[in-house]
């Protein structure tokens, strides 16, 4: 086995490596259901009633516990941790020397000495690393997604998202429901089992996540559900979860910012070149042979409301440099709601003589590849790039996650998104097909009024 520097090496470039990978890109495990119902219907459940989403298959685990907890993850985090007390959470951000975006997690702080990190495969890898490489009291335990691990996880861990929530969840405590703030954390026994639930959203609407043992889950399930009968739950499957994304703002399949950082050499050659960062797939209309085209700050994504100079750690100089110098004006991160007269033609390009436009693979999700980087344009000038589209059931609409310059996120203005690739990649998902422009109108992210106004602050 060799090294990501090998592989890099070997392929002639990072851009050369990823937009030609044959890896596939990443989905929900078989053990969760494309469909329960149908997609359409667990979309609108988030809405009307809920849905019972589960997460306890297609994301990686690292548990850290020990004596220099905060201040191992201090070092790696642009988040301030002066804040982050027990039955907390906090999405960890992590950044290059440079400042550019690595990737980001989920972490649940235990007790005063464990947490648990929840999140995609970049932003475990430079966690593992970093454990390795810095001297530190912390006992380390990594969990891969049911792709990977041989066996059961040690956890499961379920959404109940949508207007009804808070009902179901108050259920299956028998009565109560203790007000919690945003990203707060408490425990309960359900028919003798020992839960935790956290209060958060992820659908543009009120919601918790509810992790407990995984000798424990059938258990909890069978609770679960019957709290959630009467409140109208749909379990949701694979297609319907990968669309969370577009309703909540969040942008998925970020490249992580580690390539040619030339202090980042020896995690490139600590990295194999069987790992994430060699094999998960480059795709979208965007083409550039210089990798930093691709590499986002976290003040693009919106993540600078977590970035706190308060601490040292990766990347606090670079990130105090781009603060001075303007650079969180200079992107912002919108909502695209693609024309349904494109869209439409999309498909029926299929029936006419010649080649066809790039399918679309509907309700959603990252199709043939991981990282998505469509180009957005202004008057066929290049004006940001877009994420994987969606569509959204209850609005009726297809929407995608774009960072734009700032001058062209403007609420209403109408651009174009270049749909395919060209020239065709060597990514063995990617038919033969011409490029397209779709239409796409700007609008907010998140796209819901209650995830930009009321998540954190109501219950």
């Amino acid at each position: 086995m060799g090294s990501l520097t090998e592989a890099v090496k070997k392929a002639g470039s990072p851009v050369e490596l990823l937009r030609n990978s044959t890896a596939s890109p990443q989905v929900v495990p078989i053990e969760v259901p494309r469909e329960y119902t149908n997609w359409e219907s667990e979309q609108l459940a988030w809405h009307t009633t809920c849905g019972l989403l589960d997460q306890s298959h297609h994301m990686v685990t690292i548990t850290l516990e020990g004596p220099d907890l905060v201040p191992f993850l201090a070092r790696i985090g642009i988040n301030t941790f002066a804040n982050f007390g027990v039955n907390r959470a906090k999405q960890l951000v992590a950044c290059s020397p440079e400042g550019f975006l690595i990737g980001q997690g989920i972490l649940f702080r235990i007790s005063e000495e464990k947490a648990m990190l929840v999140g995609p495969w970049g932003v475990m890898d430079w966690v593992e690393y970093q454990h390795a490489i810095t001297p530190n009291r912390l006992r380390f335990r990594r969990e891969g997604t049911s792709f990977s691990r041989a066996g059961d996880p040690e956890y499961f861990r379920y959404e109940v998202q949508g207007p009804t929530a808070p009902d179901v969840v108050r259920d299956l405590l028998g009565g109560e429901l203790p007000e919690l703030g945003f990203f707060h954390m408490s425990q309960a026994s359900v028919d003798g089992r020992e839960i935790t639930f956290l209060r958060h959203g992820m659908v543009g609407q009120p919601g918790y996540e509810i992790f407990g043992k995984w000798e424990d889950k059938d258990v909890v399930t069978r609770a679960l559900l019957a709290a959630g009968e009467k409140h109208g739950m749909i379990r949701t499957g694979a297609y319907a979860y990968f669309t969370t994304a577009v309703y909540s703002g969040y942008l998925p399949g970020v490249l992580p910012a580690i390539y040619t950082s030339p202090e980042l050499a020896d995690y490139r050659d600590w990295l194999s070149d069987r790992s994430f960062e060699a094999t998960a797939p480059l795709g979208g209309s965007f083409f550039s042979d210089d990798v930093e085209d691709y590499y986002l700050t976290p003040f693009a994504l919106g993540y600078d409301r977590a970035l706190k100079f308060d601490h040292d750690f990766i990347g606090r100089e670079a990130l105090q440099r781009m603060v001075d110098d303007g650079v969180p004006a200079r992107k912002k991160k919108v909502t695209l709601i693609w024309n349904p007269d494109d869209v439409a033609s999309i498909y029926r390009s299929w029936f006419d003589e010649g080649e066809n436009a790039k399918m679309l693979q509907l309700p959603g999700g990252p199709g043939y590849t991981t990282f998505r980087y469509d180009s957005v344009r202004a008057d066929g000038v290049h004006v940001g790039t877009s994420g994987y589209p969606g569509a959204a059931s209850i609005y009726r609409k297809v929407l995608s996650v774009a960072i734009l310059d700032s001058e062209y996120a403007v609420e209403g203005r109408e651009l174009t998104l270049l749909w395919g690739e060209e020239p065709n990649s060597g990514k063995a998902r990617v038919e033969s097909h011409r490029q397209k422009e779709i239409r796409v109108t700007v609008a907010p992210a998140p796209f819901s009024d209650y995830a930009r106004t009321d998540y954190r602050t109501k219950a």
